[in-house]
C-alpha cells in the first residue's frame, strides 16, 4: 500500500529550495523564483539552447544529473518525432527541457498551472520558437500535438504543491490529459519521467513515488498508451531493452529518498473507442 510521511523538516524548511533544485546551476541568472511565477529570460534560453546543441550534459538539474543525457539518447532515437513539430511541455519551473528540444528543432509549447512570466517578449517572438501557456488557455485553444513531454512533473500533481488544485487522483488525470492534448495519430508519444522505487510512496505534499501498483495502474491500467521504450536515469541502465527496464530490478528499486531515479518512458499513443474515453473520464470523476 501507500506511505504517507505527513511532516518532514528537511523537505517543507525552505519552501523556494525544491524549485531552485530544478533549475540547472547557470541557468539560475536567467531564471527568478519566488512566491509568484518564475520569470525567464529569453538570453538564458537562448544561451541554453546553445548548450544543448553541443549535447552539454549541465543543461540538465543537478539533482537530476542524467537527466540531460536521457534527453539527448531519446532524441537521438526519436528526433523525428520532434523536429520540425509541435511538441507540449507539461509542467516546468526552468526552460532546460524547453532549450534542449529547441536544440532538436522542436517548435516548444510549455503548458503549467502556474506558468512562468517571460522578460523580453519582442525578442522572444523573433529568436525562439517557444509558447508559454495556461492550462485554461491550452484547453480553449483545442490544439493537439505530436508529442508530449513531462519529466518530475505529474508525481506532484494534486498535491497543491505548485499552485493546481487538489485532487488524490491528479496524476491519473493528467495522463488523460496528455491524451487529449496529443494528435489522434499512431505516431503521436507521451515521454514521461517519473521517480519510480520499490513501492509506492505518498509524501505529502511533496510528490508520489511509484512503485509496481501505482505505476500498474498509471500506465497500464488505463489502457492509452503502450510502452515502446525506456531511457534509466544512471548508467547501469543506460542500454537495457524495454523488457529488462519493466523487471522490478531496473525500474522498481530504491526508497522513498530515491526521488532522483526518474526512468523517461517513451509511450505511444494508443487509438481507442469513444466508450473507452467516457469510462477513463468516469474513473478519474
Amino acid at each position: 500500500g501507500s506511505r504517507i510521511i505527513l511532516h518532514d523538516e528537511h523537505l517543507f524548511r525552505d519552501d523556494r529550495a525544491p524549485h531552485v533544485a530544478n533549475i540547472p546551476v547557470g541557468l539560475r541568472d536567467y531564471v527568478t523564483i519566488n512566491t509568484k511565477p518564475s520569470e525567464w529570460d529569453v538570453k538564458g534560453i537562448i544561451k541554453w539552447t546553445e548548450h544543448a546543441s553541443a549535447r552539454a550534459e549541465f543543461v540538465g538539474p543537478e539533482v537530476y544529473p542524467h537527466s540531460a543525457r536521457q534527453h539527448y539518447q531519446l532524441l537521438a532515437k526519436y528526433h523525428h518525432l520532434v523536429s520540425g513539430k509541435n511538441v507540449l511541455v507539461a509542467g516546468s519551473v526552468s526552460p532546460w527541457l524547453e532549450s534542449i528540444l529547441l536544440s532538436f528543432g522542436a517548435k516548444v509549447t510549455t503548458v503549467d498551472y502556474n506558468p512562468p512570466k517571460i522578460t523580453n517578449n519582442k525578442l522572444l517572438n523573433e529568436t525562439v520558437n517557444l509558447n508559454i501557456l495556461t492550462m485554461d488557455e491550452l484547453k480553449r485553444s483545442k490544439h493537439l500535438f505530436d508529442a508530449v513531454f513531462s519529466f518530475s512533473s505529474i508525481e506532484h500533481d494534486g498535491l497543491g504543491r505548485y499552485g493546481d488544485p487538489i485532487n488524490p487522483k491528479g496524476d491519473i488525470a493528467a495522463m488523460f490529459e496528455f491524451y487529449s492534448f496529443l494528435k489522434y495519430d499512431a505516431q503521436a508519444f507521451l515521454f514521461l519521467g517519473i521517480p519510480t522505487t520499490d513501492s509506492d510512496h505518498l509524501i505529502y505534499n511533496h510528490h508520489r513515488l511509484y512503485g509496481p501498483c501505482r505505476f500498474k495502474r498509471l500506465v497500464w491500467d488505463l489502457g492509452l498508451f503502450e510502452v515502446i521504450d525506456v531511457f534509466g536515469s544512471n548508467d547501469d541502465e543506460a542500454n537495457i531493452t524495454k523488457e529488462e527496464a519493466l523487471d522490478d530490478k531496473y525500474v522498481f528499486n530504491g526508497d522513498e529518498q530515491a526521488w532522483a531515479h526518474q526512468p523517461i518512458f517513451a509511450l505511444k499513443k494508443k487509438i481507442v473507442d469513444d466508450s473507452h474515453v467516457k469510462h477513463i473520464n468516469d474513473l478519474i470523476g
